[in-house]
């Protein structure tokens, strides 16, 4: 699904978390979508076009950990945050957040996510493989920065594209 600005799916069934971020979340530059609950966020994640998946720690450990996996099994590049002070055993994050978060920290998290977005929307590598995902992470990465890096590969293996 192509979308024209960066996507956040927050997953939580308390009023007062999802009424504190998206008072910080909102905004023209992104679109942001609120399940309440498991069921919902499963069906909004099959949709496609989710680029930053917030989980409320709250939520049972068990569907926080098949939203996870289904955003890690889908062919979208979704970066996982759980709000909670300690996350579930089992449960694979890119980030923990504290519950409720702090919405500078919010806002630093939503801001690379909203960078690397709008990086990956610019460059044209494609593929859907696991190499190719950690190619484009590396490279979302290290694009931001000042270091000059090295590519090596065979003739027509696309490094000019990077």
């Amino acid at each position: 699904m192509t979308h024209d600005r960066p996507t956040i799916l927050l997953v939580t069934e308390d009023r007062d978390i999802e009424e504190a971020l998206l008072n910080t979340l909102r905004g023209p530059e992104r679109r942001v979508l609120v399940s309440e609950g498991i069921r919902k966020g499963l069906k909004l994640l099959a949709q496609g076009g989710v680029d930053l998946l917030l989980l409320d720690g709250a939520l049972p450990e068990e569907g926080l950990i098949r939203l996870a996996h289904a955003a890690r099994a889908s062919d979208q590049d979704v970066h996982i945050f759980v709000l909670t002070d300690q996350p579930p055993a089992g449960l694979e994050v890119d980030g923990v957040l504290g519950r409720p978060p702090d919405a500078g920290r919010l806002r630093d998290l939503v801001a690379r996510a909203e960078g690397r977005w709008n990086f990956l929307r610019s460059c044209r590598l494609l593929g859907r493989s696991d190499r190719m995902r950690e190619v484009r992470e590396k490279v979302a990465q290290i694009a931001p920065t000042d270091v000059s890096v090295l590519i090596t590969g065979e003739s027509g293996t696309g490094k000019s594209a990077v």
